[in-house]
């Protein structure tokens, strides 16, 4: 191919993107990114994964306010009284320490004069016993903290795992677009030559209104290709908190695998979806032995100074010591309440199963998934290839004048289908290495960037 249908070819190609797309792809940003750093930029501000972060913390303070409850407590009391009451005057006077001869006199027993009353008390109590709530508190806040920080560090593989996705769905997309305008640039070349030779009588109009139609149809893949990209980047700019221009293009690189059967072993170690399956599990069983519990006597020590007093010129005190215990002589809600733990119990012991048997069961259809994008790649570079050289065979004939200009852009079309596939297997692949990781629980931040590396760089 000689440097004028090259120039041609350029230009031809410009055109077509501008005008089929509306104005081509997004320009370029002046400061790409690696896929590692989209992630890293995704993971600093995303709203969710602050959310999941601010539950956990809020868990973590929740197990030391369960431990705190040990602790002494001290409370303060205060009450203002006024009344003329027989035994509220007496008592009143014994307590501010105020009660004199005068005070046994008939008259002033039987009706006492309006008394003023001023109580305060500093009271300091200590749990004894609590019938295991204190224990099985701190065990239930412990857990659920746990259960937060898993959840959290779900969410973050979630959030990357999808960052990952959707810049290798947009690298795809750029490289599908790329090469199908080079297809497009050869059929705008090739229907100009059949429009002069139609004119000519030289093509039938059958022919070359059908070679447009496949045009049309190639153009139709470009402008649909076009605007998925620019929802996707436009998606990557709103995660990543500002206008990203993602660097790189889809290659035959891959990561090294694991050999098969691997993957479940590893996904039943690491996957935190079932920690916190296991985790749930546990805290109904702590939930179920609470609730049988729940009818043991609560003992508690307690000290107390009390002041009682008429005008704060005399302020008399009292101390008191001693144990204080309460408990239920009946609860007619116990029997429910054990029964609907127990049932709790049950059920988390079931989700914790079925959770497993999920995991194992994700980390095979992955592998199996990958596989068979891995082993249908030779197949689709040979249909590529092929395609391309039947467009190369086609093409000569056609100018020649042994075939039809429908036969060389059906060629055209063959070949731009077999790319399409090829670089959806790409992605496939790429994609399928980072789901695999995901649901083995492995898709940290070294994943990614193995996975960046092997990414080619396009200037």
């Amino acid at each position: 191919m000689g440097p004028g249908r090259d120039m041609r070819r350029v230009l031809l190609g410009a055109v077509c993107a501008v005008g089929l797309a509306g104005g081509g792809t997004p320009v370029r940003g002046e400061s790409p990114v690696s896929l590692a750093e989209a992630v890293e930029k995704v993971l600093g501000r995303s709203p969710g994964l602050a959310s999941a972060s601010a539950q956990a913390r809020e868990r973590r303070w929740a197990g030391r306010e369960a431990k705190r409850l040990r602790w002494p407590s001290v409370r303060l009391q205060s009450a203002v009284t006024r009344g003329d009451g027989p035994v509220y005057v007496f008592g009143s006077l014994l307590q501010q320490k105020s009660f004199g001869a005068e005070n046994f006199a008939l008259d002033f027993l039987n009706n006492p004069p309006d008394r003023t009353n001023v109580r305060s008390a500093v009271e300091v109590g200590l749990p004894v016993f609590a019938g295991h709530e204190l224990s099985d508190g701190e065990r239930l806040a412990g857990l659920g903290m746990a259960q937060a920080e898993s959840r959290l560090a779900s969410a973050v593989q979630r959030t990357r795992f999808e960052t990952v996705d959707l810049g290798l769905k947009i690298l795809a997309l750029r490289e599908k677009i790329r090469r199908l305008d080079e297809r497009l640039a050869d059929v705008v070349e090739d229907i100009e030559s059949a429009r002069r030779l139609k004119e000519k009588g030289l093509v039938l109009g059958s022919d070359y209104y059908a070679a447009e139609a496949i045009q049309s149809g190639l153009s139709a893949w470009r402008v649909r290709w076009e605007k998925e990209l620019r929802a996707m980047e436009k998606s990557l700019n709103v995660l990543a908190g500002g206008e990203t221009w993602l660097a790189g293009a889809l290659n035959e690189e891959f990561v090294e695998l694991l050999p098969d059967g691997g993957w479940e072993e590893t996904a039943l170690k690491n996957r935190e979806e079932l920690r916190q399956a296991e985790l749930g599990r546990e805290m109904a069983e702590v939930s179920l032995r609470r609730a049988g519990r729940s009818i043991l006597p609560r003992v508690e020590a307690f000290a107390s100074v009390e002041s009682n007093t008429r005008n704060f010129e005399n302020n008399p005190t009292d101390r008191m010591v001693g144990l204080r215990a309460t408990m239920a002589l009946g609860d007619p809600a116990y029997s429910a309440r054990r029964r609907r733990a127990a049932a709790h119990a049950e059920a988390a012991a079931a989700q914790r199963n079925e959770t497993e048997e999920r995991v194992s069961l994700e980390a095979l259809q992955q592998w199996e998934s990958l596989q068979g994008a891995v082993e249908s790649l030779p197949l689709l570079k040979g249909l590529r290839e092929r395609a391309r050289k039947s467009l190369e065979m086609f093409r000569p004939l056609y100018r020649e004048g042994r075939q039809s200009i429908i036969e060389v852009l059906r060629a055209e079309e063959a070949l731009a289908m077999a790319e399409s596939s090829y670089v959806d297997a790409l992605y496939q692949i790429h994609s399928g290495q980072a789901r695999l990781l995901l649901a083995a629980g492995r898709l940290d931040g070294a994943a990614v960037a193995a996975l960046d590396r092997r990414l080619e760089a396009r200037p």
